[in-house]
């Protein structure tokens, strides 16, 4: 399996828990429903499984070969959109982690829109991140780069994978 091919069924996983994760942010909208650990658990899964392996992966592998072997129209759509996107996400990941902590010890109305506002702007944020990389990026390197490259990646990706274990 590729590099591209397990990128692209990770942002499948993603998707699903972005369904999830929208619904307690609406379960705290409409019916004040919060549940901390909840919450945490899905900051958990973006910290672990959303950044740290999968964006992880793109930024060290496949980003990286792609600047090096496709020039500055990589370059540009990495640096000024995938990247740009990556640390945004993170932005909102770690603002968002913050006043989930202090909603539980005070929350007040302003703490409960932040939760909302900046969970759905994560939501949005990936949701069209992952579009874009679908079809755009993954296609891209795909048409461009050569099947050593995607040799080597995949090599690189494997043993990545392997130590996360």
């Amino acid at each position: 399996m590729s590099i591209i091919d397990r990128l692209t069924e990770e942002h499948n996983q993603i998707l699903i828990f972005l369904d999830t994760f929208e619904k307690d942010i609406l379960n705290l909208m409409e019916d004040n429903i919060f549940d901390k650990n909840n919450f945490l658990g899905h900051i958990q899964f973006i910290h672990e499984y959303a950044d740290c392996r999968h964006h992880q992966r793109e930024e060290k592998i496949l980003f990286k070969y792609m600047e090096e072997h496709l020039g500055l129209p990589a370059q540009k759509l990495i640096r000024h959109g995938m990247l740009v996107e990556h640390n945004l996400a993170r932005y909102y990941v770690q603002e968002l982690e913050k006043c989930i902590h202090n909603y539980f010890s005070t929350p007040s109305p302003q703490i409960k829109l932040s939760i909302i506002g900046l969970g759905y702007a994560y939501c949005d944020l990936l949701r069209r991140h992952i579009e874009k990389e679908n079809n755009v990026v993954y296609p891209f390197a795909l048409r461009q780069l050569s099947k050593e490259i995607f040799e080597q990646m995949k090599q690189e990706d494997t043993q990545f994978l392997s130590n996360e274990i």
